[in-house]
């Protein structure tokens, strides 16, 4: 099983597109100081958008500020950027927790060195109804975006731990991307939740309708983008030190935003104009893009390998061959934790 970054992707277009914005903007062009850290190419699942909170705020000054002047190359989705790391086409690349654990399955030497976000994928029900867990959608109606969307695996996993089957208690009802019709559907009762990405449910809010999660404990905090190096990159002191300072911007951006969201809107607007041109849009996608990343940023990436369990036994699951052989303690590093939290800091003085 591989989470469908492509599909997160479709998912940031469709909520611009549901306020008729353009497509999101190409790769980068940061222009960056020339500290110690210089210029540094670093792939991404898909290319600039709001969705990267952290990264796009971090561009405009905090960069800068460390020495970094890191270049966007988008990719095709997480899978991709797995497999250029493995070429050695990349120093780092943000990717999915998923990919990796199922990358170090195939034996690819590879060590995700700081969790981005948490909890991209989700079960929501509308705010105040009688759905309040996944046990409520017994008899019900589940929305999903397609059978094959990346929040299918969850949603099996969220089933199974709470007694239900697909399609036997609780219907799979494919509603396509979230925009109107899905908002629609949820206010009618056609569906009684929506399983989906952030972006979902920012275009949900876009519609009027807020959404509620209603997952348990044991599948909320899910970790899902890593900063994902390669071996020589661990073993090179100045890539690594390049690795580590970027997660540093990353979360030090995510910060800024927190404390100065109007500004920081802002900001990233300058840096993609297609994504702003309804502001109201724009801000619901700021906000949940936001909540994604700000525990990780506060925690300066630290790894719960308890969540990445669920997600190599639970989530992952059947798909997944040699689950067994993956040994998370060393796939998911918090080795630099603390030099991360000491560049962040430099980050933040200015």
């Amino acid at each position: 099983m591989a989470i469908a970054t492509s599909r997160l992707a479709a998912a940031v277009l469709a909520v611009i597109s549901t306020a008729s914005l353009a497509a999101c903007g190409g790769s980068s062009d940061s222009s960056g100081g020339d500290g110690a850290g210089g210029s540094v190419s670093v792939m991404f699942p898909f290319p600039d958008s709001i969705i990267w909170t952290g990264y796009e705020v971090a561009r405009s000054s905090i960069y800068p500020e460390l020495g970094l002047e890191p270049k966007t190359v988008a990719g095709d989705g997480n899978s991709s950027t797995i497999q250029q790391l493995a070429a050695g086409k990349v120093p780092f690349a943000v990717s999915g927790a998923a990919e990796l654990i199922e990358a170090a399955a195939q034996g690819r030497d590879l060590v995700g060195i700081a969790n981005l976000n948490a909890d991209l994928f989700s079960i929501r029900a509308v705010a105040g109804s009688n759905v309040t867990s996944v046990e409520d959608l017994k008899g019900k109606n589940l929305g999903v975006p397609s059978m094959s969307d990346g929040v299918i695996p969850l949603v099996k996993a969220a089933l199974a731990a709470a007694g239900l089957t697909p399609n036997e208690d609780v219907s799979l009802v494919v509603v396509g991307d979230a925009g109107p019709a899905v908002a629609q559907a949820l206010e009618s009762g056609k569906i009684d939740a929506l399983a989906g990405a952030i972006p979902d449910v920012a275009a949900m809010a876009a519609s009027g309708v807020e959404l509620t999660p209603i997952l348990s404990d044991e599948f909320t905090g899910i970790p899902s983008n890593e900063i994902v190096v390669t071996r020589e990159t661990l073993e090179d002191p100045e890539a690594l030190e390049q690795a580590i300072d970027f997660a540093a911007g990353w979360f030090a951006g995510v910060l800024a935003a927190q404390s100065d969201p109007t500004g920081s809107l802002a900001g990233i607007c300058k840096l993609v104009p297609s994504n702003c041109e309804d502001m109201s849009t724009a801000t619901s996608l700021f906000d949940a893009a936001v909540g994604i990343q700000a525990g990780p940023a506060a925690a300066a990436g630290e790894h719960d390998l308890a969540k990445f369990e669920t997600v190599r036994d639970t989530i992952l699951g059947e798909s997944l061959t040699d689950a067994d052989s993956v040994d998370l303690s060393k796939v998911f590093t918090n080795d630099y934790v603390s030099q991360i939290k000491e560049a962040m800091a430099k980050g933040s003085a200015s």
